[in-house]
């Protein structure tokens, strides 16, 4: 029961990959304990939408050809999800336009 209040305090705090892992240590102990699935499956869920938020800041910027924040948003995807194809697709293209960029100069 520990693990799960620990837990709730790092939802709380927005901080889900944290409340995450707490939860998976509980599920790992009980694998049917029903508020630790629950409080994971909403983890989950918020950490998907920050993911497609922060994606889709990064998808604007790389349109305003802001190249560098938006690396930077994607980074933030890579972090929460590192294989996240999208993120590392664009971020890789993004690069190339400012390696392209630069060598004008």
């Amino acid at each position: 029961e520990r693990l799960v209040l620990k837990a709730k305090i790092e939802y709380n705090r927005g901080n889900f990959l944290n409340a995450i892992d707490e939860l998976d240590m509980v599920i790992k102990r009980d694998p049917r304990h029903p508020e630790a699935l629950e409080l994971r499956e909403n983890c989950q869920n918020r950490l998907n939408e920050q993911i497609d938020d922060y994606f889709n800041r990064g998808i604007q910027l790389y349109t305003e050809e802001q190249y560098e924040a938006a690396i930077n948003m994607w980074e933030i995807v890579l972090r929460i999800n590192p294989n996240h194809q999208g993120a590392l697709d664009y971020k890789s293209k993004a690069s190339e336009r400012l390696e392209a960029l630069q060598s004008l100069l």
